[in-house]
């Protein structure tokens, strides 16, 4: 298994080993998405292209679930962020973050409590806001 998912990241330019996210993982775009296999994402992710979650000083970040990272992102290191994040485009994560935030900048801080409600397809389902 190991081997053909080396041979389709090559291919897709997408590596994500097997685990790391909960299920209902939705990849906008192929290409140069790299995720570490020690990262943990929970349930009904969006991710786009040009994105790393990476990690650092041997720890790896913790996404909770619903989470938006838009493209060009880079979430690293032991940092811990809450369901519902929305991570702006080409912003670098490296501190926590509570859920329901969207994370703009590079350093990322929060912009906004609008978090990823909006900018989540509308077939993903109900998003749990209490």
């Amino acid at each position: 298994m190991r081997v053909r998912l080396a041979r389709l990241s090559v291919r897709t330019g997408i590596s994500i080993p097997p685990g790391v996210f909960g299920p209902g993982l939705s990849v906008a775009h192929h290409g140069s998405i790299v995720v570490n296999d020690n990262a943990k994402v929970g349930a009904w992710c969006r991710i786009h292209c040009g994105t790393n979650i990476g990690i650092s000083r041997g720890e790896a970040p913790y996404i909770g679930s619903f989470a938006y990272i838009a493209p060009g992102a880079v979430v690293y290191g032991g940092v811990s962020l809450g369901s519902r994040v929305a991570v702006g485009a080409n912003s670098v994560v490296s501190r926590d973050a509570p859920e329901g935030v969207t994370l703009a900048g590079a350093p990322a801080k929060v912009v906004s409590n609008d978090g990823s409600n909006r900018v989540m397809p509308e077939w993903f389902p109900e998003q749990d806001n209490g």
